[in-house]
């Protein structure tokens, strides 16, 4: 709420400014002065509508900031072609220039800004879901490095000694399942040998069986340096 309060009550004042230069500039009005406002306010809501995107994590998207980096394009594009129209291709007093080279830019500028934004809406479409996915491998592997953290723990209470061939097996199958890329164990297979191999362990672990938890960290040994290669 107050992102859109700074929003429109900064887009106000620059219209007023917009407008006062503009007025001051031309001795009296014209079309040319009525599109120096109209493209200068346009590139003000434009550019100030970055305010609105990054004010909430909801909005915050890698598909908003590609729209939005289209939109501050387009907004400063359609006031830079008005701008050396109006003042760079003839005299801005002319209040009888024809406008057709000026109607043939907008439209140039709006073709390109309608593919720009099909563009942009797709790509960032494709990079947000690809985030998604990468951010979804990284919390699954993270939820077995705490079950594997949890492991040792509980060994130690058990071994107090931690020289112990358990105690080095399970602290390198912990080193391994780190050194694993997040993208290898979000595969569904890999995923659920990782966590049955993690779970044998686990349960070897509750019930103090030695033997148990020493054949239950090799498999989980050889499942992570399977994964890995």
């Amino acid at each position: 709420m107050r992102s859109k309060v700074i929003f429109f009550s900064t887009l106000a004042i620059t219209c007023l400014a917009i407008w006062g230069i503009f007025n001051l500039i031309f001795t009296e009005s014209s079309e040319m002065m009525v599109w120096c406002i109209v493209s200068g306010i346009a590139m003000s809501a434009a550019l100030l509508s970055n305010l609105l995107v990054v004010s909430s994590t909801e909005t915050n998207t890698v598909r908003n900031a590609s729209l939005t980096w289209v939109l501050n394009a387009s907004g400063i594009a359609f006031f830079a072609w008005t701008l050396f129209f109006v003042f760079l291709l003839g005299s801005y007093e002319d209040g009888k220039r024809p406008m057709t080279t000026l109607y043939v830019g907008y439209l140039i500028i709006l073709i390109a800004c309608v593919f720009l934004t099909f563009m942009g809406g797709w790509g960032g479409s494709i990079s947000e879901k690809h985030c998604q996915e990468v951010q979804a491998s990284i919390q699954g592997r993270d939820v077995f490095i705490m079950q594997l953290k949890q492991a040792i723990v509980k060994l130690e209470e058990i071994e107090s000694d931690t020289r112990t061939t358990n105690h080095k097996a399970l602290t390198k199958s912990f080193d391994l399942l780190k050194n694993i890329p997040a993208n290898r164990i979000s595969d569904p297979t890999v995923s659920s040998q990782v966590s049955e191999k993690i779970s044998s362990v686990i349960a070897s672990v509750e019930q103090n069986d030695a033997e148990s938890i020493y054949t239950s960290i090799r498999d989980l040994v050889q499942t992570l340096r399977a994964v890995r290669i």
